[in-house]
Parts: structure tokens; sequence; C-alpha cells
């Protein structure tokens, strides 16, 4: 993401979307409410007879829009934003409008800034903390390949050797299947990482790099499904590689509450959370990015900002996030036992 402009005497940011990870961010920044400008769509309206003969023209309008629901998939190529005009040509002011944001769109945010809002666009907008990696989970007989977001993990598919098994092929070939494994990754220019148990690894990013292909490294691991990447990320080079990634952020932060949830010092739940954090027992407050985007999740963080309480907000994209979920969503890491 990239900040054009800023005018903070109005509260007004304008940034072009360079990422589909952006859309991630811009998700977590925008809440109910706020001002959004950009480019739209619409179609002219003509006469029944042209209807029939040809499809309406669209032609591009710039609008405000007062937001009112955002609409989002995790790892999806669009973000769609729904609201009232409150600034655009006459006859589309007061109704009911969207407004759809990909990669290259350009946006305008005029919002109430407060530092957690700060925080993801500073973020958003420094590379050092939005690397995109990819993942190779393999074996001998099957690799399965991932992009590591900043957010989360998505698979983007299973490549089988066909050495043995029910796609085993009486021509194999480790060629053929390296060329595979390359092949469902050329789509995505990233740093590749490889993991998994044996040596088809180290075979594999040879070959690689034979090819000048980029491989950031080769690195155990005991199994070739996603839980691998996450084993990765705990381990001393996932930690060294993705220092400033937000999902080994959230990992280590998560991790360090359920230690602390098998010491009695940490509590977990909206109310036992809240009642910590209000007597200043709270060291660190974490939070899940559903609960972040919510009026009762503003007024939590801003209690913990005047206490100068740590904040996490980790994505329910990823497993760290999912498990703090299953806790209720707010949870904390305890300075003393409250009484």
């Amino acid at each position: 993401m990239r900040i054009l402009e800023e005018d903070l005497k109005n509260s007004t940011i304008r940034v072009r979307i360079e990422s589909l990870d952006d859309l991630w961010y811009i998700r977590n920044i925008l809440s109910e409410g706020d001002i959004v400008s950009a480019i739209t769509f619409r179609r002219v309206e003509e006469s029944a007879d042209v209807q029939r003969s040809r499809e309406r023209e669209r032609i591009p309008i710039t609008i405000k829009l007062k937001v009112e629901k955002i609409e989002f998939q995790d790892f999806d190529n669009r973000l769609r934003i729904l609201g009232t005009v409150v600034e655009g040509p006459e006859d589309t002011k007061g109704k009911h409008q969207s407004i759809t944001i990909t990669t290259d769109s350009e946006i305008a945010i005029t919002k109430e800034w407060d530092q957690q809002h700060m925080d993801l666009l500073k973020e958003a907008t420094d590379e050092k903390y939005v690397t995109v990696y990819s993942a190779v989970a393999m074996d001998e007989d099957e690799a399965q390949v991932f992009i590591i977001h900043p957010y989360g993990i998505q698979q983007i598919g299973t490549v089988y050797s066909g050495r043995s098994g029910k796609y085993a092929e009486s021509a194999y070939s480790e060629t053929a299947y390296f060329d595979e494994i390359i092949n469902a990754l050329k789509n995505y220019g990233n740093k590749i990482i490889v993991l998994g148990p044996g040596f088809a690894r180290d075979r594999f990013a040879r070959y690689c790099n034979e090819k000048g292909i980029r491989v950031i490294g080769s690195f155990p691991a005991n199994r070739t499904d996603s839980g691998s990447v996450y084993e990765f990320i705990t381990s001393s080079d996932g930690k060294r590689i993705l220092s400033e990634e937000r999902i080994s952020k959230d990992k280590e932060i998560v991790d360090e509450f359920l230690r602390e949830v098998k010491k009695d010092m940490a509590v977990y739940g909206r109310e036992l959370t809240k009642n910590a954090l209000e007597v200043g027992a709270l060291s660190d407050i974490i939070m899940t990015d559903e609960i972040f985007r919510t009026e009762e999740g503003r007024a939590i963080l801003s209690t913990a900002e005047s206490l100068g309480t740590k904040i996490h907000i980790v994505s329910v994209s990823n497993d760290p996030g999912q498990m703090i979920k299953k806790f209720g969503g707010v949870a904390g890491l305890l300075r003393f036992k409250p009484q």
C-alpha cells in the first residue's frame, strides 16, 4: 500500500492499493460511519429500445460514501464497500451505492484515526512488514504449496509425485515432479521456503537453484501440511527469517498466552479480560481482528491505550487467531492476579 496524500487537518488519508494483502488491512482500518471517496461505475440510463439492442454503458463517477457494510473474504481479490452517497453527482446523493476496491485502486478515507488504525496503516505501507513468501511442504510422494501472507497461510495446491499410492505412475520421474511444483509456484513471485521430512526437499531446493529460481532455504519439518508451516514459523530459522511478519508475531504472543494460562497468569473471555484490564492487571491484551472491528472492541482498546497496556490484534485467518477466537476473541497476560 502507498500513501498518496495525508490531510490530517481533515482526518483524510488517500492511499493506493498495491497488493491483494492490502485489502485485509483496508478491511480492518475501515469502520462503520467512515467516509470513503473513490471511483465507481454507474450504468447510463437509456431508452427501452436502446437497452434491448445493446448492454447499457457503464461510466466512471467519483463519490463519497458513508460506510455501512464491508464485504471481504480472506485471500479474495476484491473488497466491496457499501453505504450511502454523501457527495457525488446530484442524482446519486442519499442513495445506496457500492465501491469495489482491487489492486491499483485509489481510495481516500476520512475517519477518527486512533493509534491502532495508524499502526495498521504503517504496517501496510512498510515493505519489511508485508513481504509475502511461498512455502513448499514436501516429501517424495507429495508437495503442498502455500502462500505465507502477513495475516495468514493460504494453500494454493497439492502436487503428487506419482511415485507410489493411488497416484502412482509407471514412468515416475523426480524431475517431472519437481517441474510440476515449480509450475504451481510460477504465478507467485515470492521468496521460496522448502520444508519437509527426508531429503526430497534438499534435492528440490538444489534443482530450483540450478534453474535460477531463488530458494531462501530448505528446512526440516515433521509433516507436509499447513502444520509444517506453523512449525517453521516458531523455529529458530523461522523467527530469523520471518521476525517482522505479522503471522510470526501472532504465533509468538498466542504461544506466550497459552503458557501463561497453564500458570494461571492469563485471562480470557470479554468480561474477565475487561475486568482485569480496568484494574490495571494486564500487561498485554490480545484481540482477534473480528472483535477489533466492533464498537465493543474499540472501547476495550481505548481503555487499554489509556492504561499503557500493550495491544496485539491477531488475524482469524491463521491458526493463532483461531485459537484466541476459541477463547472468546479477547484475552490478556497478567501483571498480577486481580482480587
